[in-house]
């Protein structure tokens, strides 16, 4: 006659005394990775697929040398705190190396959130408008152990969204909680379009990977790579 719980450490209350369980954690990530559809976008992907036959000179110096940063980054995530910033032209595999460190950082039970930029803000604006907006999200949003931002310079800038971007970015490395972001934009146009201060924080807290050349999103056949 004694009751069964799916979780025998809150008794599927969703806490712990005042704090939240793992269980209920783990609910609030996986509703923010359905609506981030990070399963969709990762598939098959893995640093496997980062050919070299598309790049010559130049081009295939600077991938190399972003593949083995963004390796790096994976292999040293536990020991060596780092955040990534893959910039450079459209089409290169930006996005596509953003997905391996997601992949290769979930298969080692790491929480990753992987947004587009026009996704994110539109959660961030939801959690700062919305009173009905789950506070656990934004959370999440701020403390998962790893957060990418993908195609950043995409979304509709405004007032809000450069405030915004200063604050996650600002909070994420007080706290020390990684950040990975991929943008077509230019060092320089991502200075004039967030400002000086964020750009500061790029600059002094990130690593930067430059990726250069053809469009090779054709030749490989996949949806991710710009």
């Amino acid at each position: 006659l004694e009751p069964t719980f799916n979780c025998p450490d809150c008794n599927d209350t969703g806490y712990i005394g005042s704090k939240k369980c793992h269980c209920f954690r783990q609910k609030i990530l996986s509703l923010l990775y359905d609506r981030s559809n990070i399963g969709k976008m990762l598939g098959n992907v893995s640093f496997d697929m980062l050919s070299e036959v598309y790049y010559k000179g130049n081009d295939l110096i600077n991938f190399k040398d972003a593949k083995q940063k963004a390796m790096d980054f994976v292999y040293n995530f536990d020991t060596d705190y780092q955040n990534l910033l893959i910039y450079g032209t459209v089409g290169v595999g930006k996005s596509l190396l953003s997905s391996c460190i997601a992949k290769e950082l979930l298969k080692r039970g790491k929480s990753v959130i992987y947004f587009s930029s026009a996704s994110l803000f539109d959660e961030l604006s939801k959690g700062t408008f919305d009173r009905g907006y789950g506070k656990d999200t934004l959370d999440n949003i701020y403390n998962c152990e790893l957060l990418i931002i993908d195609d950043l310079g995409t979304e509709m800038t405004n007032s809000f969204v450069v405030s915004s971007f200063f604050s996650l970015l600002n909070e994420r490395l007080l706290r020390r909680k990684p950040i990975v972001i991929s943008t077509n934009l230019s060092l320089e146009t991502l200075r004039d379009k967030y400002t000086d201060r964020t750009f500061s924080r790029i600059t002094g807290g990130f690593t930067f990977c430059n990726m250069t050349g053809p469009d090779i999103r054709k030749s490989m056949g996949l949806l991710y790579g710009n």
